[in-house]
């Protein structure tokens, strides 16, 4: 089974290509693209990892067993970290905190799992695809 909603679609191309710049420019801050880009789609973001949290162990254990790629960390855990990292985003505009490449990798974890599962859609996608600079 793959899920094909359309947000879910444009949210993992967008976060994997952030994912890639910042492995390319590890000393350089996440760009404001980015993080203007999490922020404004906090909210699809937080609906797909819910999709996840409101599945059993069980449920994931299988998926994990079909689909190796997936992070096998996420099996048990309630999304917290995720969840954390998907709000950071909105956050630095205080300037207490900054996002991440690890942030990015949390939030990408559990929505990884969410292309195999019959779930309902989240709200569309804004500013995607992410422009991110050279």
């Amino acid at each position: 089974m793959t899920n094909y909603d359309p947000a879910l679609s444009a949210i993992l191309a967008d976060l994997w290509k952030i994912r890639d710049w910042c492995g390319n420019h590890p000393s350089q801050k996440t760009p404001p693209s980015a993080v203007t880009y999490l922020c404004a789609n906090e909210t699809t973001i937080l609906c797909l990892i819910e999709q996840l949290r409101s599945t059993s162990p069980d449920i994931r254990r299988t998926l994990h067993s079909q689909h190796r790629e997936l992070d096998e960390s996420v099996i048990n855990d309630n999304c917290a970290v995720a969840i954390s990292a998907a709000k950071t985003a909105c956050q630095v505009k205080t300037g207490l905190v900054e996002v991440t490449d690890d942030d990015v990798n949390m939030i990408l974890r559990p929505i990884e799992y969410v292309k195999y599962l019959d779930c309902d859609s989240c709200p569309p996608v804004i500013l995607s695809p992410i422009q991110l600079p050279k």
